[in-house]
């Protein structure tokens, strides 16, 4: 099948989010090689947990998931026999009883400022990044995610809160909650650089090979992680079987921010004979 023939491979993490979304568009099937979709991660099951919770405080599921994320020392067998938001809102607790008021907070805020600053907001008052920072190794990248979330939610800011709230939530449930198509079917293959070796397809595409991205921003000053980054794009490169495009835009959003970043360095690193450009109003693929 054409479509498992193709690996789309990136830098990190947070960049799935706009492929998965553009793919999900278009029909296809796809498999994450190596991670969970976006939807799927912890750090964005917390933030819209949050946000499920604000349009409803009754939302138990929501409610349990993160009435203790960021720890607040609320035991799990304080909530193990309670059925029901108000049950739990009820019990003689004083962190409960914090936390309640935090909500109450959260929703009072919902209704006079925008999405993406809401979720910004509530991420400041709950310490997250310091929280997703010191779970595992992992936390830049996770708190990567938490910022292309926000960046999401811009979308909506144009709308009266609560309709920008319920809008975004619906978008995200429609997203996350597309099945794993079977694999009868052909899947695209997504992963990150890490991800991606010792794996080879015949076609692969490399996307934001842009400075910033590939190499990491993270890397720009640092001569030896500068040399890990070209490593990481010699991989991504040479796992093509047949062809390798490697992708990059004037402009785009990430981290909730619009950026415009120059072409990756590395790319001058290709013999030019190897390189044939293409623009976005070009076909790219002829017969592989």
């Amino acid at each position: 099948d054409l479509l498992e023939k193709m690996a789309i491979i990136y830098r990190t993490n947070a960049q799935s989010r706009a492929l998965e979304e553009a793919i999900v568009r278009e029909g296809w099937p796809y498999r994450m090689v190596g991670a969970l979709k976006f939807y799927d991660r912890k750090e964005i099951k917390d933030i819209i947990a949050y946000l499920r919770l604000i349009q409803n405080e009754n939302d138990i599921v929501s409610l349990k998931r993160i009435i203790n994320t960021p720890v607040r020392g609320i035991g799990k067998t304080t909530l193990a026999e309670t059925n029901s938001a108000g049950e739990i809102y009820q019990l003689p607790n004083p962190k409960i009883k914090l936390f309640l008021d935090m909500l109450f907070d959260f929703k009072k805020v919902s209704k006079e400022i925008k999405l993406s600053q809401l979720i910004g907001y509530v991420l400041e008052k709950i310490k997250y990044k310091d929280y997703i920072l010191s779970l595992d190794e992992n936390g830049e990248s996770r708190w990567e995610n938490a910022q292309e979330l926000m960046g999401v939610a811009t979308k909506f800011d144009v709308l009266s809160p609560p309709e920008g709230i319920s809008l975004f939530l619906e978008e995200a449930a429609l997203t996350s909650s597309t099945d794993d198509i079977s694999d009868e079917r052909g899947q695209i293959n997504l992963m990150t650089l890490h991800s991606a070796k010792g794996l080879e397809f015949p076609v692969v595409f490399i996307a934001g090979a842009e400075e910033g991205l590939l190499p990491h921003q993270r890397s720009i000053f640092d001569p030896q992680q500068m040399e890990e980054e070209r490593r990481l794009c010699y991989v991504g490169i040479t796992r093509a079987k047949n062809k390798a495009y490697l992708i990059f835009t004037r402009r785009r959003s990430l981290y909730g921010k619009t950026q415009a970043n120059l072409p990756s360095r590395f790319l001058s690193d290709i013999p030019e004979n190897l390189i044939e450009f293409f623009s976005s109003n070009e076909r790219l693929v002829e017969t592989w």
